[in-house]
């Protein structure tokens, strides 16, 4: 193969790629916005003095910058970050729902759960160190502790949804033991 047949092949290459990642980038947006269009519609905001947050306009393309950086991490790499991500999702949570905005912040406390749920899954695949185990665990030991304190400011409507996150949350702590 000559130097012009590579360099075609990996053009190729590089242009499959990125359809895959802007088509499962679109998609992933497409059943986020079936899930919780609703509540996401709602509640768009546009600010500037803080943090990109799940009511502002633009944090769709946050969350599409947080997935294309995830593909280029390490598996070690890409746990740390699952956890930072599920650390920031929660501290979001926290904020939506101290400003009354108790269907995002559900959502968003679901969010920060799944991401550190995920970060498990890649634990489980790799030789994790003991310190990944242990960032894992006191996360979740946190935010269930937090969670629990938090479900009384929530509406009655939603207590069973708390609930269930908690559960999941504890049962995942025993499996880890």
């Amino acid at each position: 193969m000559n130097i012009k047949q590579k360099i075609a092949l990996g053009l190729f290459a590089f242009g499959f790629g990125a359809s895959i990642l802007i088509i499962s980038l679109i998609k992933t947006s497409a059943v986020k916005a079936l899930s919780v269009a609703e509540v996401e519609s709602s509640r768009k905001q546009l600010y500037f003095n803080r943090e990109i947050q799940p009511d502002h306009i633009l944090y769709p393309l946050k969350v599409a910058q947080e997935k294309i950086e995830l593909l280029f991490l390490s598996p070690e790499e890409r746990i740390e970050k699952k956890i930072e991500l599920s650390q920031q999702r929660f501290d979001f949570a926290k904020n939506l729902l101290s400003e009354k905005e108790f269907e995002l912040s559900l959502a968003t406390f679901i969010k920060s759960q799944q991401y550190l749920f995920e970060s498990a899954h890649y634990l489980a695949e790799i030789e994790f160190t003991h310190r990944d185990r242990q960032l894992f665990i006191d996360t979740l030991t946190t935010h269930n502790q937090e969670l629990e304190q938090l479900v009384g400011s929530f509406p009655n409507c939603f207590e069973n949804q708390i609930r269930d996150l908690l559960a999941q949350q504890q049962s995942v702590l025993a499996g880890m033991d």
